[in-house]
């Protein structure tokens, strides 16, 4: 048995909505870009076991029917605007990933919910460190999905034991 952190599997923090905490306020502003109807927030709690680049990935659900342009931030810093796509016919969730740099320890990502008449429904946050390009060159497996603002990775079969509530139709 290889006990070397050389080939240790990532780390996976789940975050289930319900722990959030809801943020009714108006700082920091939305980008430019975001819906200017996005004031209320959740506001995650989470934390990193190692510095560096970190996947989080968004389960949540929406019934609007164009995708929403919500705001996103680590910190209250690393701020930017996620595109969620709606809901495929037959799904009752969708999954975006979003690729932040983070330092070990403590940490709040704050999520816009939208305007309440198209409101993102967020089920859980799903935090994984990415691992150094030597590490995944040796065999340990790469996230799934990748890219610099959200990518869509739904079309990968769900592997982590992060309890989605609303799964069922």
């Amino acid at each position: 048995m290889c006990t070397s952190r050389r080939h240790s599997i990532p780390l996976v923090r789940c975050y289930p909505a319900v722990d959030a905490s809801r943020v009714h306020a108006s700082a920091p502003p939305p980008p430019a870009e975001a819906d200017p109807g996005s004031r209320s927030y959740l506001d995650f709690a989470v934390v990193a076991e190692h510095d560096g680049p970190h996947r989080i990935a968004v389960t949540y659900d929406h019934r609007a029917p164009s995708p929403l342009a919500l705001g996103f931030a680590l910190d209250g810093a690393q701020t930017r605007t996620v595109r969620y796509p709606p809901l495929a016919a037959g799904t009752t969730h969708r999954t975006s990933v979003v690729d932040v740099e983070m330092r070990r320890g403590p940490g709040v990502i704050r999520l816009a919910e939208g305007p309440e008449d198209a409101r993102l429904h967020v089920h859980s946050l799903r935090v994984t460190r990415i691992p150094p390009r030597e590490e995944a060159e040796a065999g340990t497996a790469a996230p799934t999905a990748s890219g610099a603002s959200a990518a869509d990775a739904d079309e990968h079969p769900r592997t982590h034991s992060c309890p989605v509530e609303a799964d069922a139709a």
